[in-house]
């Protein structure tokens, strides 16, 4: 091989290199969305799937302390299941925690649509996991990897 054909394989070896470097972050990203949403999961996501429709009926009656209590119980229900590895920002916690403090001072009604709010964003969250999931499994099968 030639000096100047060393170089060119020098070049382009990095090049191919920083490229895989730069693209990392998002092939972890893929392969993390391809894992199976575990059972555990899916039944804490049941659950609280289950508790926020009671909680939306306690709103449409206006049981708004009702409704806040059983938020805060689906919530704790659902855990961290809807955590996905995408760089996506999740300020639900915000939300719930201005949620808390308004039923600190009795504003149930308020807190209650600002739990409810947050909790139907998680529970969003949730299914697009599994959807990425189910879909991504899917591919791989029809591909013959999976």
């Amino acid at each position: 091989m030639t000096f100047r054909g060393g170089v060119f394989a020098g070049l382009a070896v990095f090049v191919v290199a920083a490229i895989a470097i730069v693209q990392f972050p998002h092939v972890r990203v893929w392969i993390a969305a391809c894992r199976t949403v575990p059972e555990a999961e899916q039944k804490s996501y049941d659950d609280a799937m289950e508790l926020s429709v009671r909680a939306d009926s306690a709103i449409t009656a206006g049981n708004y302390s009702t409704a806040s209590d059983l938020l805060d119980v689906a919530v704790s229900r659902l855990g961290n299941a809807y955590v996905t590895v995408s760089a996506a920002t999740d300020d639900t916690d915000l939300v719930f925690q201005a949620g808390r403090d308004k039923a600190s001072h009795f504003d149930f009604q308020l807190a209650a649509r600002m739990k409810q709010g947050a909790l139907h964003t998680r529970l969003s969250m949730f299914r697009s996991k599994a959807h990425i999931s189910s879909r991504c499994h899917a591919l791989l099968r029809r591909i013959h990897i999976g």
